[in-house]
């Protein structure tokens, strides 16, 4: 799960990992959007956090995603996690690099970030996906662009159960589909290398993506998934 040489940093009490070289600029840069960093409310079906986008000289365009609590959670520390191991950020840093790896088309993983010690802040910049939106948006937009997008969709999500990554969470605002209409897969911070059978993994995503569709009144003609 551990990609090429990651260059780390520590700058104004930020520690981070890089898959380039930053920049003096860059750090500063990454330093003040952190520091001032107010969240927005985010689509609840795209997911419980919002995103910045940006363009860094060493990368060009990318997008920044900070981590939230969902739940009663909020009302104890919505944005800060007892510091266990590795930080939110730096796991699924790892697990979008293993997740390409193994052919599953998902956002360059380029910067994981953390603030504080025993209880942290995190962040992770990926590379933007052009024009993208989520296939949920779409879903709703345009159904039948959304059916004909579901075969490499499926396709996509068979590769993570080919090799035993699950994505608990994975539902059509977990997809984001760009202006060529190729599918990445998302938000993998709880994701996880599962013992479970394959027939067990298709059960569990397909439970998850079914739900979803029903609650947020998506297209019933996207509720099944061709993962067999």
């Amino acid at each position: 799960m551990i990609p090429g040489r990651i260059h780390t940093e520590r700058y104004r009490g930020f520690s981070m990992g890089s898959a380039v070289p930053l920049g003096d600029r860059t750090l500063s840069r990454l330093a003040h959007t952190f520091s001032s960093w107010n969240e927005s409310a985010p689509n609840p079906l795209d997911g419980r956090v919002a995103v910045k986008i940006m363009a860094l000289p060493e990368t060009g365009p990318v997008v920044i995603k900070s981590y939230r609590r969902g739940g009663m959670m909020t009302l104890l520390a919505r944005e800060r996690y007892l510091r266990t191991g590795q930080t939110r950020s730096q796991r699924e840093f790892y697990f979008l690099n293993h997740a390409a790896q193994a052919g599953v088309s998902v956002p360059r993983p380029l910067i994981y970030i953390a603030q504080g010690v025993l209880f942290y802040r995190a962040w992770l910049v990926t590379q933007e996906i052009k024009g993208h939106q989520s296939f949920a948006t779409l879903a709703s937009e345009d159904p039948a662009r959304a059916v004909q997008l579901m075969p490499s969709i499926s396709k996509n999500i068979q590769l993570l159960i080919k090799n035993n990554i699950l994505h608990v969470d994975l539902h059509p605002g977990n997809v984001l589909i760009d202006e060529k209409g190729q599918s990445y897969i998302i938000d993998f911070d709880k994701a996880r290398m599962t013992r479970y059978s394959t027939s067990r993994v298709m059960q569990l995503i397909q439970t998850r993506w079914k739900k979803a569709v029903s609650k947020y009144h998506l297209p019933p003609i996207i509720s099944n998934l061709e993962l067999d």
